[in-house]
């Protein structure tokens, strides 16, 4: 039997959190290319945009968590996989770079950089 979950979707108490969908992850040159592609066959930022408008039109917030570093690497876990496959050294990137640009956040949408 199927599980009806519109009891637990009021716009009042809901939130759609995004959290690894930038462009150093599923852009043109990603770190983990496997990852991108997977994103990429699935139709997964489509998917996300339509979720997001839907969820916007409905008065749910949307919340981004993205990976963003200080230029000195103070905070940054050097043992990561994505920062052990990474070209640079460990913290001395700006992070995954800016959200990709069909999910971007908009004014009224929350971000919290890492």
């Amino acid at each position: 039997m199927p599980l009806d979950v519109t009891p637990h979707l009021d716009p009042a108490t809901t939130a759609i959190v995004n959290m690894e969908c930038q462009e150093n992850l599923l852009g043109d040159r990603p770190l983990l290319p496997g990852l991108a592609e997977s994103a990429r066959r699935t139709g997964l930022l489509d998917n996300l945009s339509a979720l997001f408008d839907a969820g916007r039109k409905v008065g749910v917030r949307i919340y981004y968590c993205t990976d963003e570093r200080r230029p000195d690497g103070f905070g940054f876990a050097h043992n990561t996989f994505v920062s052990l496959r990474s070209s640079s050294p460990a913290g001395t990137t700006g992070g995954q770079g800016p959200v990709m640009p069909q999910i971007a956040p908009r004014p009224e949408d929350v971000v919290f950089p890492r």
